[in-house]
């Protein structure tokens, strides 16, 4: 068995980082309603206005919880190698404890690729700004297209970085 471990990411982590950017793009329009929704709800009942809008940033873990967990049969035909065989398989309608762990992943992924993405476009960019990104038109095609492919590559690198670590777990354990 080869322990050596590639510094470029495999065919799991490509396909976790867009299916993450996917859903988020999804995401951004489903929460845009609720923001809304929560802007009626405020001048009411600031309470439940706060509730419904902390409940809004942990639906992503959620939504990502769930479509791992029908689509983990998938992803494990595309990259087998990509979960400790410990962890085994999840049955049943609801998702289990990898499937969990995969949405507060997946959710902390998309939030840091974002804010890394942002950060190293800031840098490489002297016209970029949060304010610029947030003015700028959605039909702006070439400029969301250069943000979203900057944050493929970094999510990439961080479902990778979460491989390599459950690589050199699995490495462990087999030495013991």
């Amino acid at each position: 068995m080869n322990h050596s471990i590639s510094w470029f990411p495999n065919g799991g982590s490509w396909v976790r980082a867009i299916a993450l950017v996917v859903l988020t793009w999804g995401l951004q329009v489903g929460i845009g309603f609720i923001w809304q929704i929560i802007g009626i709800v405020i001048p009411w009942s600031p309470r439940l206005g706060f509730l419904v809008g902390v409940l809004a940033m942990l639906s992503p873990i959620v939504l990502i919880a769930v479509v791992h967990h029908f689509s983990q049969e998938w992803l494990d035909q595309i990259d087998p190698q990509g979960r400790s065989p410990k962890a085994g398989s999840e049955s049943g309608i609801l998702p289990g404890l990898l499937s969990w762990w995969e949405g507060l992943y997946g959710w902390t992924v998309s939030l840091l690729s974002m804010l890394t993405s942002y950060f190293v476009l800031g840098m490489v960019m002297p016209s970029f700004s949060l304010t610029t990104l947030l003015s700028v038109p959605f039909n702006s095609g070439v400029f969301i297209a250069i943000v979203s492919v900057v944050r493929l590559v970094i999510a990439v690198f961080l479902y990778h970085f979460e491989y390599v670590i459950q690589q050199s777990w699995i490495v462990g354990d087999s030495r013991d």
